[in-house]
């Protein structure tokens, strides 16, 4: 092979793994052995089994840090004098915060606010740079439920419950009526058929539009401690009917398998306060607002509908 590089194959796929009589025990080790092994690509052949051993040693000295403490010590490559060396350090710091992201955020906020000294500011904006680049964890979760053994003509009956699989207490919205029309909270919901089209149905003038819009209030917000939930289409109720298009309770037509979705999005369309609230209660909103997760999850549900 070119300059005596190392002739190896690793199965991207495998979980767990043996080399020289050794268990590598997982994928992150198979990675962090492969990244080993091509650093030391110039190493002749003769060589490998020292360079392997010595990969696989330090795989095992690698998995005994912490994250908190891998992250420290890419924290003292920001001082490096070599702009080369800092910049190497925000991308590991990255790598390393998106293995847990609560922690890894968790982590940068703390260490951007707690740097002094001459170079505290260039060392701060760039553990803001590594924050921005990271996503938001998961925090918020969905399952959908049917209840009862639906029937052709009548209304299928849910329950939406949303869980806090975070760490923290966070807040999350019900469903409003007229969600269905893209407003804040988002509860996009969809349904298709045994041959992946989607499932429309016909309006009934008289029941159009269900009614006023209701307007989101301060006790439409809902504390969840972690592992907490609650039902976001009716709120502690045990079940409502799935609500579709135009805003109607779905009424299936036809007998078959059907698959139901529904999509929350939290994060758009955005919260907006209307200016005729008392300053007390726009106030309350502002707050939960701050503490809602900007994200978006989905929930799906298979239901065989009998005739």
């Amino acid at each position: 092979m070119p300059g005596g590089a190392l002739p190896m194959v690793l199965r991207v796929g495998d979980a767990r793994g043996t080399f020289g009589g050794k268990e590598i025990m997982s994928k992150k080790n198979l990675v962090l052995m492969t990244v080993m092994l091509a650093c030391a690509g110039s190493a002749s052949a003769q060589s490998a089994p020292q360079t392997l051993e010595s990969a696989f040693q330090q795989a095992k000295t690698y998995r005994k840090y912490t994250l908190e403490e891998r992250l420290n010590k890419e924290l003292e490559r920001l001082y490096a004098d070599d702009i080369a060396v800092r910049c190497d350090a925000v991308e590991q710091i990255k790598r390393i915060a998106s293995e847990d992201l609560v922690r890894g955020r968790k982590w940068i906020k703390n260490q951007a606010a707690a740097q002094s000294g001459s170079d505290a500011l260039e060392v701060s904006e760039r553990l803001k740079e590594a924050l921005d680049a990271l996503p938001m964890p998961k925090i918020l979760s969905a399952s959908l439920k049917i209840v009862g053994e639906p029937k052709v003509g009548e209304e299928i009956q849910v329950s939406l419950r949303i869980e806090n699989i975070g760490e923290g207490t966070v807040v999350a919205v019900k469903a409003l009526n007229g969600f269905v029309d893209s407003r804040f909270p988002s509860y996009d919901i969809s349904v298709k058929d045994g041959s992946g089209r989607d499932v429309d149905q016909a309006v009934d003038e008289n029941r159009r539009g269900t009614g006023a819009l209701l307007v989101l209030r301060s006790n439409d917000f809902v504390a969840l401690e972690p592992g907490a939930d609650f039902n976001a289409l009716n709120g502690d109720s045990a079940h409502v009917p799935l609500w579709h298009v135009h805003g109607q309770p779905w009424k299936p037509e036809k007998p078959g398998h059907y698959k139901i979705k529904v999509v929350v999005n939290y994060a758009e369309p955005r919260l907006e306060i209307p200016n005729y609230l008392d300053r007390h209660e726009k106030a309350a909103l502002e707050a939960f607002g701050k503490r809602l997760p900007m994200q978006k999850f989905e929930a799906e549900a298979e239901v065989e509908v009998k005739p």
